[in-house]
């Protein structure tokens, strides 16, 4: 009985640590809010964050409040891509993400 109690108790600890450890990302993610000169929010705009290690490209639109969100990203450095109708093209490299690491961009 005594060993029955062990082997569930160090099932437990098992199921605890594998858990736990399938948590943890080894990702990171690149966000903002995209405003004009004047402070004005813009919306509707193509964002294209780039590997430049990688050469993976992905592509997100801005909501109707600025902002974007791009995630499950690789550690690297980036590149960030904006561009709109109208609207002066941005373009800034070397950006460097961590693993587990939100980086706002502004």
């Amino acid at each position: 009985m005594r060993n029955a109690r062990r082997y569930g108790a160090l099932c437990v600890l098992f199921y605890a640590f594998c858990a736990q450890s399938t948590a943890q990302t080894i990702t990171g993610s690149i966000s903002g809010t995209l405003t004009d000169d004047s402070g004005a929010i813009v919306p509707d705009t193509i964002v294209s964050i780039h590997n430049e290690l990688t050469g993976e490209t992905r592509k997100t639109k801005t909501a109707a409040t600025g902002e974007f969100l791009v995630s499950a990203l690789q550690p690297g450095r980036y590149t960030v891509v904006v561009d709109k109708a109208g609207f002066k093209g941005l373009r800034v490299t070397g950006l460097t993400l961590t693993a587990n690491q939100r980086r706002l961009w502004a």
